[in-house]
């Protein structure tokens, strides 16, 4: 069965991992768009003078865990705490409809507010991601 988009929370945590000691979590409010983490392996180039069939090989290398990236309605009040929360580390959580999702740490990279005429500001955050995060099949408070 497919999960719907809408129903998604993301959240952070009070203190700088999500697995951290007394963690509680803080949902962003009014969610209009994600992107979850999208890990990204590098690749090893081992080609040499035996590899078969004159083809290249490869190994995977580090990984990067990348970056999420998601946008809320504005509110003032919200984009001052927010602000807040730029460049500091800090556990965090996407929980889907279905109660998967993930767990990562990083810190707020960037955040921005836009809008055009005839509609409403949004304000778009993108978390770098650091270290490796979790993908479970659930995420849910205990």
């Amino acid at each position: 069965m497919q999960t719907p988009v809408y129903g998604t929370i993301i959240s952070y945590a009070s203190v700088a991992t999500y697995d951290g000691e007394g963690a509680t979590f803080t949902p962003f409010a009014k969610l209009r768009s994600i992107t979850p983490p999208k890990p990204e392996a590098e690749d090893i180039d081992i080609t040499n003078s035996d590899s078969p069939d004159s083809a290249r090989e490869f190994e995977p290398g580090l990984f990067d865990p990348g970056e999420t990236e998601f946008t809320i309605l504005y509110n003032k009040a919200v984009a001052v705490a927010l602000y807040a929360l730029f460049r500091v580390p800090k556990g965090f959580r996407i929980e889907f409809p279905d109660g998967s999702g993930w767990l990562f740490n990083g810190y707020v990279k960037s955040i921005g507010d836009e809008g055009d005429l005839g509609d409403v500001y949004e304000t778009t955050i993108t978390i770098k991601i650091s270290g490796k995060p979790a993908k479970l099949a659930d995420v849910t408070p205990a």
